[in-house]
């Protein structure tokens, strides 16, 4: 092979190269973006593969919330999000794009947008009524920051209590059944956006209604001929904490007595002593235990006295 040969044979293999790294290039395929948030002033971030080797030329950024998509573009790895409204729900799509227009790879993430410093998340016009031994609780939210609450936190003290009960909701109502009659009670609600993130403590003292007791039980009886003798219990101070002034017993034949009670906070167990009985009757009784909501649901039993052996 002569000179001019050999020179052409380079010139040819030069080119080939050339050729083949121009090609390398131009199919260079960007890899996906990598850690998508929203920062608290509404910047949307992310960063670069830590592999890649493409040149970027810029980034499409797709922004999709309610039903709607708007696509942009940037020469930066972020992008001003704060059209879109606080605490909406959105899905980013970022798509980096070559020097080459080579479209790389997608990375779609659904975030949540900031809430905003001045947003407004007081709770107002606390309202509480009670039925049938049930409180219900009600609050209201300015609406324009309704979206930014993920749940309420309903905070429950109760006053002879040092430990408090949390209960969260995601509606603005609350029924709790649990609250002791004639308790007096601090309750307290909050928004809260996030783990981290919740408006101040509202709150309102509230005394739960008076209620009637249960029922009481039987404990003991012994039988005479002229007497009765019974051991009552009445339901505990825990459950009830209204003021309790007497047992009553009523029968059939006639009669109606009423026991006192010292109301304190033990309930200990009531004795009834009933004399001056008719020999082998039968009594109908109906006992009744009275608070300051008046008398319980009576208890129904029967008792016959004893005859000559």
């Amino acid at each position: 092979m002569n000179r001019i040969e050999l020179l052409f044979v380079l010139i040819l293999s030069c080119f080939a190269v050339s050729q083949v790294i121009g090609d390398d290039d131009d199919s260079c395929r960007p890899s996906w973006v990598r850690s998508l948030r929203v920062t608290d002033e509404a910047i949307l971030t992310w960063t670069e593969a830590p592999d890649e080797e493409c040149d970027v030329a810029y980034y499409l950024v797709q922004v999709t919330y309610r039903g709607e998509q708007s696509t942009y573009t940037t020469e930066e790895m972020q992008l001003n999000v704060s059209f879109v409204p606080p605490c909406e729900s959105v899905t980013f799509t970022v798509i980096p794009i070559s020097t080459n227009d080579v479209q790389g790879g997608t990375s779609t993430h659904g975030l949540r947008m900031p809430i905003p410093p001045d947003a407004n998340l007081t709770i107002q016009y606390i309202r509480v009524s009670s039925q049938d031994g049930h409180v219900t609780l009600n609050w209201d939210l300015d609406e324009e920051w309704r979206i930014c609450t993920s749940r309420f936190r309903v905070i429950i003290y109760e006053e002879e209590s040092d430990t408090p009960a949390d209960i969260y909701v995601s509606d603005t109502t609350l029924i709790i059944p649990f609250l002791v009659p004639c308790s007096g009670y601090i309750l307290g609600v909050t928004a809260v956006h996030s783990l981290t993130q919740q408006g101040p403590v509202s709150t309102v003292r509230y005394t739960v209604p008076a209620h009637r007791l249960i029922s009481p039980t039987v404990q003991g009886i012994t039988l005479g001929k002229t007497y009765v003798y019974m051991e009552w219990h009445i339901d505990s101070y825990v459950h009830n904490r209204c003021a309790v002034s007497s047992l009553v017993v009523t029968s059939t034949p006639s009669f109606s007595l009423a026991f006192p009670i010292t109301n304190n906070y033990e309930r200990p167990t009531i004795s009834t002593n009933i004399t001056n009985l008719q020999p082998e009757i039968m009594y109908f009784l109906n006992v009744t235990v009275v608070n300051t909501a008046g008398p319980s649901v009576p208890t129904l039993i029967s008792v016959q006295t004893l005859g000559d052996e």
